[in-house]
């Protein structure tokens, strides 16, 4: 068994495990406690696998009913149900990801016939979650008192990037193993290291940008919400 991935329910389980049986025996006061909360930071990057490793991969799956916009308002709906969780639990400051141009990992590029090109085909369907995420937000934002919400737009990010490919230090986008499915040799220079995942030098990119940078994170960076607190 090659490992699963950790549901968003199944990691807001042990989050909260470790605020109860760590956090409460190691920060005494409720006061302080509830301070390092709400002063922390948050990050959801969650949707990709709903729809690499169910909706696409499983077509007559029982989600694969609801079509398109249905399944995205199905998705948010969830997501928005989670993040009330963790504001219940005490957080505040959350960065939350749109889906990114999933039909440009190699796994969807080594199925689209004759090309080397993204799969432009998934990445507009996944465009329904994602173009709805920043109002969601702004929703959450208005119910939730004193909740700060980034939405971190990897989306466009990675069109900028494959557009100009050499101004973020990249070589290649693609890995010239893609056929392969091995990790690339030197992973600076690409933008996958493997069939589906940035390599570290990208995340830094990302990383840096959301930080303290203006093309990725909205509608301000991290260091702004930093400040505003």
């Amino acid at each position: 068994m090659k490992g699963d991935c950790l549901s968003l329910d199944k990691q807001i389980e042990y989050f909260t495990s470790t605020l109860v049986n760590d956090l409460r025996r190691s920060i005494h006061s409720k006061k302080k406690l509830r301070h390092y909360l709400a002063n922390s930071l948050y990050l959801l990057s969650i949707g990709s696998n709903d729809y690499m490793l169910n909706y696409f991969k499983y077509p007559n799956g029982t989600n694969n009913n609801l079509n398109l916009e249905k399944y995205s308002n199905y998705l948010l709906e969830q997501l928005v149900s989670h993040i009330k969780r963790i504001y219940d639990l005490g957080a505040r400051n959350f960065v939350v990801s749109r889906i990114g141009q999933i039909g440009c990992t190699p796994v969807s590029v080594v199925r689209t016939p004759y090309s080397l090109k993204c799969n432009e085909d998934i990445n507009q369907k996944v465009k329904h979650y994602s173009n709805k995420l920043s109002g969601k937000l702004q929703e959450l934002q208005t119910q939730l008192l004193n909740s700060h919400f980034i939405n971190l737009d990897n989306y466009n990010f990675t069109q900028k990037i494959r557009n100009s490919l050499e101004n973020f230090g990249k070589q290649h986008f693609h890995g010239s193993n893609i056929f392969l499915r091995k990790p690339c040799a030197n992973r600076n220079e690409y933008y996958f290291f493997d069939f589906a995942h940035p390599t570290e030098a990208t995340n830094k990119k990302y990383v840096n940008e959301c930080f303290s940078g203006t093309q990725l994170c909205f509608p301000y960076n991290i260091l702004k919400l930093i400040h505003a607190n």
